[in-house]
């Protein structure tokens, strides 16, 4: 069967149609689910990466933080050492006294002696109470705060013992009698007295008696260069509350989080930081099976041997401290070294399962769309090829009729139909047909002519319907992505000037605060001038005690030869009163003699016996005093003696005081020099945060600006927003006219 020319044209126009219609139907049924695929895969990998994003972030918030917190250890510690050396620099009395110690590790006691651990000429007492105040540390703790502990050497091994701290033991008391062993309860070295002994500083994390400190540990030496003792501030890990609860806060997709492990030791494994508070202290071990226990451990391990910073990620099956059943769970592990902190970064899967259906089920409903377009686009391209194939076949009949007629000889006919059919395809008046005859048909054209010309009008008019529907789409599309993109915009501007407020309101705070360090800067350096004048004037003072201290040793040689005088003439009295006495013993003789002879003289010897015995109580009572003044001289030369040796030792004292004093005058002169020194900087100090304060009233009045601007672009977004609106009713309009085009043909 031959089909008519007519039947031909709507073939050809359906076929024109369908054939791209069908070739975009194959392909989005044959790639769809390869799409899909990649594009699931790319949204793991994405969400994997915004996972070890997240890691990093904290890593570098701990990195932030440990950095701040050494410097303030750092500090506090050279304000102790500062302080030890101006109260007279540390040293062992001869005095031994005993102590009760404590491992803080295994809590073993044991009693031992040590000798006084002296800070000047002070001992620093056995103080376990916060009630009473204790030398040095409490100084230091008022001014620069913190924990502070000065540790003497047990030890040859050494082992440290706290003689004084603020270290608070768990029931309240200072720490002071714990220990820190050389030697681990697991046989290893401790790494702090191990850096300790061989002379060099500790700085990082580290055990004391009870929990988990920022730390920085240095030796102390006695003046013969021995360890005798080391000093220590930290600040405990625990209290630093912000970083907790900045990791706390952290949401990991929809439910996820971040969770923080111990990564060594006994403790690993155990929970640190979790939202769930129950969980802290707990091991993640008790809550899995065997192996997943097994991928935790090989992780954990595999996590500090990788370069520092960097994150191991993956899709793992693991369960939470409140999770019934184990998880799939998109896991980001990073290891932060200085605190033994395993970081890890977590969200479920099933998190993201809504957005990959969304992406699916959106790949899906384009597929349909594209099947219903394509069979409306058929049906009306099938009735649009009809309606124009019999418009431009009717002229054609008509012709071939009219040719028929003329080759018959029916002229008449002919010439009726010829009129007919000029009456069909006039172009003159204003009825629908005969507008529509403009556009197909030229009536001073020949038939050939003619003919071409409504074939080339047919195409050109199903050219330009075609290019009109497909531009009314692509247009519609892209108004509503220019609808949706300045809407983006419009929040975004919004947040910008949210963060804008806060950035202004922290550049006010540093202002003000950097306005208040001027102030102090400026009492500072009045101090420091008030200091400066006090040193003069100490130093004016010491040099007047150091000239009178001589005149004192001047005073004292003469008095010790004075002294050396009287005892040597104490000598030569003694010598005297010898003699004095060996002469009593004699006359005492020549009386009882002259007594014998008289009593043998009878009667003639009486007067001479009287004389003999008035003689020999002479004798008696000479020697007497003679004996009494014996022993006075005696005294005297005793006294005497104990003064010269009083007087020598006074004599070597005031000399070392002249010494003593003398090095105290030099350490005025050059406190004085660094009070100059100083003065001139606290200017340069004081002008630096002037600028300092002027510079972040400018990042204001910059910000400030900034707000404005956002505001203004917000506005303009907004009216972006509202013509994007109105092109986007224009475009529907365009379509809905084009609408009903086609059904004015149909």
């Amino acid at each position: 069967m031959k089909l008519k020319f007519k039947h031909k044209i709507v073939v050809l126009i359906t076929f024109a149609a369908l054939l791209p219609i069908i070739v975009v139907l194959i392909l989005t049924k044959f790639m769809g689910s390869g799409v899909k695929e990649e594009v699931n895969a790319e949204f793991k990998n994405q969400n994997l990466v915004n996972i070890s994003q997240i890691a990093k972030d904290v890593y570098t918030l701990c990195e932030t933080s440990n950095n701040l917190l050494l410097e303030n250890v750092i500090h506090n510690l050279n304000v102790t050492r500062e302080e030890l050396k101006r109260k007279g620099g540390v040293r062992l009395s001869e005095e031994i006294i005993k102590w009760r110690t404590v491992n803080q590790y295994t809590k073993k006691e044991k009693e031992i002696t040590l000798p006084k651990f002296l800070v000047g000429n002070q001992w620093l007492q056995q103080n376990t109470s916060f009630e009473k105040y204790t030398y040095i540390i409490d100084d230091v703790e008022d001014l620069v705060g913190g924990t502070i502990t000065i540790f003497q050497r047990i030890n040859k091994e050494g082992d440290m013992l706290r003689i004084a701290t603020n270290v608070k033991k768990l029931d309240g008391d200072r720490a002071i009698g714990t220990f820190i062993p050389a030697v681990n309860p697991d046989s290893t070295l401790n790494p702090v007295v191990s850096k300790i002994m061989k002379g060099e500083t500790y700085t990082g994390r580290a055990f004391v008696v009870n929990a988990w400190y920022i730390t920085i540990y240095e030796p102390i030496y006695d003046k013969y260069g021995s360890i005798i003792g080391m000093l220590y501030t930290g600040i405990q890990q625990d209290d630093v509350a912000s970083i907790t609860n900045s990791i706390k806060q952290i949401v990991v997709g929809k439910t996820g989080d971040v969770a923080v492990f111990a990564g060594k030791g006994n403790e690993i494994g155990k929970i640190l930081i979790n939202r769930n508070m129950d969980a802290v202290g707990k091991y993640i071990f008790e809550f899995q099976d065997e192996e997943i226990n097994s991928w935790i451990r090989q992780n954990f391990a595999k996590v500090q041997q990788i370069g520092k910073g960097d994150v191991l990620t993956g899709i793992q099956r693991w369960k939470q401290f409140d999770d019934i059943m184990p998880k799939n769970r998109l896991t980001a592990i990073i290891y932060f070294e200085p605190w033994d902190w395993i970081i890890v970064p977590n969200a479920i899967e099933d998190d993201f399962i809504e957005i990959q259906d969304s992406i699916d089920s959106s790949i899906n409903d384009l597929q349909i769309s594209i099947l219903l377009g394509g069979i409306f686009i058929s049906l009306i391209t099938i009735t649009i090829g009809y309606f124009f194939g019999k418009k431009l076949s009717d002229p054609i009949t008509g012709i071939t009729e009219i040719s028929q007629l003329i080759s018959n000889g029916d002229l008449l006919v002919a010439k009726r139909r010829v009129n007919d059919l000029d009456k069909l395809i006039s172009t003159n008046g204003d009825s629908f047909n005969q507008k529509l005859n403009k556009l197909f048909f030229n009536p001073s054209d020949e038939t050939n002519r003619l003919l071409n010309s409504i074939s080339n009008m047919t195409n050109k008019l199903n050219s330009i319907i075609s290019q009109l529907r497909t531009s009314s789409f692509l247009l519609s599309s892209t108004s509503a992505e220019i609808t949706t993109t300045s809407k983006q915009q419009e929040a975004t501007i919004a947040e910008f000037n949210a963060t804008t407020s806060e950035v202004a309101s922290a550049t006010k705070e540093i202002s003000a605060t950097t306005n208040d360090l001027v102030n102090t800067m400026n009492e500072v350096t009045v101090k420091a001038n008030e200091t400066k004048d006090y040193a003069d004037s100490g130093k004016q003072s010491i040099e007047e005690m150091s000239h009178t201290i001589q005149n004192l040793v001047g005073v004292t040689e003469s008095v010790s030869k004075k002294l050396s005088l009287i005892h040597k003439n104490a000598d030569n009295i003694s010598k005297i009163i010898n003699t004095i006495t060996k002469v009593a013993d004699q006359t005492n003789l020549l009386s009882l003699n002259a007594a014998i002879e008289a009593e043998k003289a009878g009667k003639y010897g009486k007067g001479f016996s009287v004389v003999a015995k008035e003689i020999r109580r002479l004798a008696d009572q000479t020697a007497v005093a003679t004996l009494d003044i014996e022993n006075m001289i005696k005294e005297m030369q005793d006294s005497v003696e104990s003064g010269v040796e009083e007087m020598d030792k006074f004599f070597v004292e005031v000399r070392l005081s002249v010494s003593a004093i003398e090095v105290i005058r030099q350490q005025l002169e050059k406190i004085i020099t660094n009070v100059h020194e100083i003065s001139p900087r606290f200017v340069a100090v004081n002008e630096g945060m002037l600028n300092q304060a002027q510079g972040a009233e400018q990042i204001t009045e910059a910000i400030t600006q900034l707000s404005l601007s956002a505001g203004e672009s917000a506005s303009a977004i907004k009216g972006f927003n509202k013509v994007a609106e109105e092109l986007n009713n224009a475009v529907k309009n365009l379509e809905h006219e084009i609408e009903q085009f086609h059904s004015s043909d149909e």
